[in-house]
């Protein structure tokens, strides 16, 4: 593969080159060509084949692979401006072929310039571009009648070439690119300035797209046998073979991956050979496959990390070869995630395949849709299979990622996976990378809390990715820690990303124990009692439910201790009252409903005190949200009460519990100590 192969549109020059085995075509018709004798009137060859198919690049090998006895002339009708441009092109192109410095070749020279002079009149009345002016045609007359016959002007030139006794190949590429009265001019000029012996043509064009020029001229109904006239030996182009497409393909996507460092399971393998059977029924031509590697090696670098490259390399296609259906997917991509209506079901939330396939008809403007819907079915998993199965990373049908495939980007509102995959590796496994850490904590500190709780969820889930085992997690914890600090004051926000934080943190926690970098005491010390509690509970799923046995070691150590704690003498080891509810909740979850039946009894029987600090421990603060506006509540919970305290000291104990309260309603939006220990006594007492 070469440089220039991949890089530019333009034709190859060597076999070396050749990509896609078109030199021994190249050879058969250099074959056919050379079989012209010295002396042969002229002979036209077509060369036929579809835009991009690689007409250029077989006309350079097929004059690479004629003799050294032939004249090989280029010539570009499409270059010239203007018709008479085009003959001035043609003529310099002639006399080029004719430029040696034998005497015969001399007086060829001389020959074609007479020709051309005698021509040049005839070429400008003859009104088959349009309308000739009338002066010119007068004037055309005029120079007719003073120079001698036009046969025997051309049979002077015929036989200055047949005396040179070389012959010439002219190849005129592209001559599909001309507009209607271009090609018509072109066609003419051959046929005034250049049918002599020993001056052949080699005629590269797409033979519908000439027809439709030559329609369009009032030749409709006869333009191929018109073709036919002029062009006595077409040569149909070969198209390149299936498995050649998908080894390229193939090779296009394998490249990239491996460019990016990008690592592929057997899930990944598979789909990477479904892209490429997709993509080879889509890229037919030299010109497709080498403009997709090209704009798939390019426009990856944008996105690095960013998108799933297979994905990306599908939508790359659709972008470069159905660009109205790429710009169609992002209004069509709702319906397609809910995968296709089943037969003989009234659902208009989705369509049948028949409706998609007439869709993207009717959407792309190339009449050749091969590839599209397998590439489709590529993107969107769920419309080749009813079962509902989780999306790849970074799937392009990921709501939360397909915006990345359009814009080349990670947007405003979005983060980056990159960055979040630097972090996690900073922190776990110890590749420190400070930039990156930096990076993180000025997003979540100044990004919008949306933005900033996406950046957390993606983060823990890159952690769950990269459980390496052995590797310590203080430097993970450490930076939870200061990360919550700095969200805490927004904790009462419901976008705020704290929760998500705490949560997180809490898991760590646990990892941190259960390799001994951390101990109850530490944990005690660094967040203190409050803290400690809530990233206890969050662990804490009830006993009945299957839990780790790192949390259940956990739990029982930190139970034993707030138990000892509670059961020290005095109302004092209650305190703080507002823990009181969490440690029992915490005793209950790590050792069950029994531990909590009667554990507070010795504490509060006989002991009024401790029985009001009790119940008033057993009121907590209830937040009620409402868009901005926030209304804290008391709540008094009576299972904890019922169950912490048995049912004979309460009944004990209640008569001890003040009255003098007041006697007005009880504002339960009044969180004050004195309300809360209202609230406290009157609930306690109404429990029983």
């Amino acid at each position: 593969m070469t440089t220039n192969a991949i890089w530019s549109d333009e034709p190859i020059k060597t076999a070396d080159e050749d990509r896609f085995a078109r030199t021994r075509f190249a050879r058969l018709v250099a074959g056919t060509i050379d079989q012209v004798p010295v002396g042969a009137p002229s002979t036209v060859f077509g060369l036929v084949g579809p835009w991009g198919s690689g007409k250029s690049s077989i006309a350079a090998l097929i004059a690479q692979n004629l003799p050294s006895s032939w004249i090989v002339q280029p010539f570009t009708p499409w270059a010239a401006s203007g018709i008479a441009g085009l003959q001035l092109e043609f003529v310099a192109a002639l006399d080029s072929a004719l430029g040696g410095s034998r005497a015969e070749e001399q007086v060829a020279r001389a020959a074609l310039r007479r020709y051309v002079k005698w021509a040049k009149p005839l070429l400008a009345a003859v009104p088959v571009v349009g309308d000739a002016l009338a002066e010119s045609a007068t004037t055309a007359a005029d120079d007719f009648a003073e120079r001698r016959p036009w046969s025997s002007e051309f049979d002077e030139m015929a036989k200055s070439l047949t005396d040179m006794g070389k012959r010439v190949l002219i190849v005129c590429d592209d001559i599909d690119r001309l507009d209607s009265s271009e090609l018509l001019e072109f066609l003419k000029v051959v046929r005034l300035l250049g049918r002599f012996p020993n001056v052949h043509y080699l005629v590269a064009y797409d033979g519908d797209t000439v027809e439709d020029l030559l329609v369009s001229q009032g030749i409709a109904g006869r333009a191929a046998s018109f073709m036919e006239k002029i062009v006595q030996h077409p040569f149909e182009l070969p198209a390149i073979d299936q498995a050649t497409r998908f080894q390229h393909i193939s090779s296009a996507l394998w490249a990239t991956i491996e460019a990016h460092g990008t690592r592929l399971d057997d899930t990944g393998v598979n789909r990477l050979r479904d892209l490429a059977d997709a993509l080879t029924v889509g890229l037919a031509t030299p010109r497709q496959i080498a403009r997709f590697e090209q704009h798939l090696r390019v426009l990856a670098e944008m996105v690095p990390g960013e998108v799933d490259l297979l994905d990306f390399a599908a939508i790359a296609f659709l972008r470069l070869n159905h660009h109205d259906v790429y710009l169609a997917l992002p209004g069509w991509s709702p319906t397609l995630r809910r995968g296709l209506r089943e037969a003989g079901k009234d659902d208009i939330s989705r369509l049948s395949e028949s409706e998609w396939l007439t869709r993207v008809e009717e959407t792309s403007r190339r009449a050749d849709t091969s590839g599209v819907w397998a590439t489709l079915q590529f993107l969107f998993p769920g419309l080749t299979s009813s079962m509902r199965s989780p999306l790849h990373d970074k799937a392009f049908a990921d709501v939360a990622y397909s915006e990345r495939y359009f814009s080349l980007g990670v947007a405003s509102n979005d983060v980056s996976d990159v960055l979040i995959e630097r972090v996690v590796a900073s922190l776990v496994l110890d590749r420190r990378d400070e930039t990156a850490e930096n990076e993180l904590t000025r997003l979540l500190r100044e990004a919008h809390p949306s933005v900033a709780r996406l950046a957390v969820r993606k983060a823990r889930t890159q952690r769950q990715r990269e459980k390496a085992h052995g590797h310590s997690v203080a430097q993970l914890v450490a930076y939870l820690t200061d990360r919550w600090r700095d969200a805490k004051p927004t904790a009462g926000s419901t976008d705020s990303p704290a929760q998500d934080l705490f949560e997180w943190l809490a898991d760590e926690i646990v990892v941190a124990y259960a390799s001994g970098e951390v101990d109850r005491g530490r944990i005690l010390d660094e967040f203190g009692e409050e803290a400690a509690l809530g990233l206890l509970l969050e662990v804490s799923a009830p006993l009945s439910a299957k839990r780790d046995e790192t949390i259940n070691r956990m739990l029982e150590d930190f139970a034993a201790f707030f138990s000892a704690q509670i059961a020290a003498p005095g109302a004092a080891a209650l305190e703080p009252l507002g823990y009181l509810r969490l440690k029992l909740s915490l005793i209950g979850r790590a050792l069950g409903d029994d531990a909590m039946r009667g554990i507070l009894d010795e504490k509060v029987d006989g002991n009024p005190e401790s029985f009001e600090a009790a119940a008033i421990a057993m009121v907590r603060i209830r937040s009620w949200h409402n868009g901005t506006d926030v209304r804290p509540e008391l709540e008094f919970d009576h299972q904890a009460w019922r169950t912490s305290v048995s049912e004979e000291v309460r009944q004990r104990m209640l008569p001890s519990l003040p009255t003098d309260l007041g006697g007005e309603d009880v504002d339960m939006e009044d969180v004050s100590p004195e309300n809360q220990r209202r609230v406290g006594i009157e609930s306690a007492r109404l429990s029983g």
